[in-house]
């Protein structure tokens, strides 16, 4: 009975780092450097990083030419009609209403 504890306590160890690792890796973080930009999440969401934190940065401009408004630190790019305020156009676009979708 103590084996059969001892690999189930080791196999909840590794699956523990495994989940760590896959967060990690989720957060765009792979090689323990800070992620700073514009970043396609694994959930889905577009969000703007800033030493590995996420940010509201306001409107953000891919390398496409895509722009993207990041109202929220936590969800991330925004979708749906919105007047940009002032301090978050970011020199991208002049001041007015916008459709993100």
């Amino acid at each position: 009975m103590k084996k059969v504890m001892a690999w189930l306590a080791a196999l909840c160890l590794l699956a523990l780092s495994v989940a760590g690792a896959l967060t990690t890796a989720a957060a765009g973080n792979t090689a323990g450097t800070a992620v700073s930009g514009l970043v396609h999440d694994a959930d889905g969401r577009v969000r703007y990083y800033e030493n590995g934190v996420p940010v509201a940065k306001g409107l953000v401009q891919d390398d496409e030419g895509n722009v993207y408004y990041i109202w929220n630190a936590v969800n991330g790019a925004a979708r749906g009609m919105f007047s940009i305020p002032e301090d978050k156009l970011n020199g991208i676009m002049p001041q007015g209403f916008y459709e993100f979708g």
